[in-house]
């Protein structure tokens, strides 16, 4: 209890530098304070992001020939790598984007849908599969892509309410999308849930600008 009500303490301190900034971003007094509230917090409470586990290399590889639009060598990997790891979410969704990539959008659908039968329960595998979709919809134009993907992060955090990279990546893709209410919200949580991660604040900052909130645009940057 003694450690909540401390760091409450400094959180404190940090919004209302916060708050400071946003009333007056010219204001260089109010820009270190500041700085300095937020440098106590981080050092006195640091948070640190859940980690991820690490692709296999085959996998890894693929996605850099996936990226240099050398399709078929990075199926070749990837069936290497599915012959050992039947059913494994990151080789599973490249080999759909591959499909997609050569016009087989029926297979890539097929397996996409089969990874999300198999995987349904599994919201680290959900955030990779609508991450695929947006990728896919992105780079073969395909609008309604973005919805489904939409649909699949809200199913990860059905599952898992915290999730740090479900949240960041739906926020994102809705501010790219013009969802611009729903970005703000999931930013808050994400910022709520973690404050200590610059690339959220940065993210954050950037809609608010977008959104004209220009102070607080300053203050999150």
């Amino acid at each position: 209890a003694a450690q909540t009500a401390g760091e409450a303490k400094y959180r404190e301190r940090a919004d209302r530098a916060r708050a400071a900034v946003a009333a007056a971003p010219g204001d260089e007094a109010a820009a270190i304070e500041l700085r300095d509230a937020v440098r106590l917090y981080r050092d006195n409470y640091p948070t640190t992001e859940p980690e991820e586990k690490a692709p296999a290399p085959d996998v890894v590889e693929a996605r850099r020939l996936i990226s240099e639009d050398n399709l078929e060598a990075a199926e070749i990997l990837l069936r290497k790598h599915l012959a050992s790891v039947r059913n494994d979410p990151p080789a599973m969704h490249m080999m759909a984007e591959i499909a997609a990539y050569c016009g087989l959008r029926e297979d890539a659908q097929r397996i996409l849908d089969q990874s999300a039968r198999l995987h349904g329960s599994n919201p680290d595998a959900l955030v990779i599969l609508a991450a695929t979709l947006r990728r896919i919809a992105v780079h073969e134009d395909i609008p309604e892509l973005i919805f489904k993907a939409a649909y699949v992060f809200d199913r990860a955090l059905a599952l898992d309410p915290l999730h740090q990279r479900a949240l960041a990546l739906k926020a994102e893709m809705m501010m790219q999308t013009r969802g611009l209410d729903e970005a703000d919200a999931t930013y808050r949580k994400l910022i709520a849930l973690n404050p200590h991660v610059a690339v959220h604040w940065r993210s954050y900052g950037h809609l608010l600008k977008t959104l004209g909130d220009l102070g607080n645009a300053v203050a999150a940057i």
